[in-house]
């Protein structure tokens, strides 16, 4: 089981054209988790404060607020996407991020 981490980077010219500036792969190996304890613990560590959907669905992903550079405007959300969890598994995390 593993959680592999991306990133979307807003500038006020991107905001504009309704897009991101840049996005990518911050950890493309992933970070391997043996439990669905690890996996809520690392989620939470991380400062999620989402799920990508208001209602579970297997492929449900979670991020962070957007970090804001006070000097640029720009900011940078980090999200979290499982893979090899079983869809209950991907359910427990869910119940649990969503209860806090």
């Amino acid at each position: 089981m593993r959680i592999y981490t991306t990133f979307c980077t807003v500038t006020q010219e991107s905001a504009e054209q309704g897009d991101f500036a840049e996005s990518g792969w911050i950890d493309r190996e992933g970070e391997d988790l043996e439990s669905v304890e690890a996996a809520i613990d690392f989620l939470e560590s991380a400062g999620v404060t989402e799920a990508s959907s208001s209602w579970f669905h297997a492929g449900v992903w979670y991020s962070t607020e957007p970090d804001t550079d006070i000097h640029s405007g720009d900011s940078e959300q980090h999200s979290f996407h499982l893979y090899g969890f079983s869809e209950a598994e991907q359910e427990q995390i869910y119940t649990a991020l969503s209860v806090k």
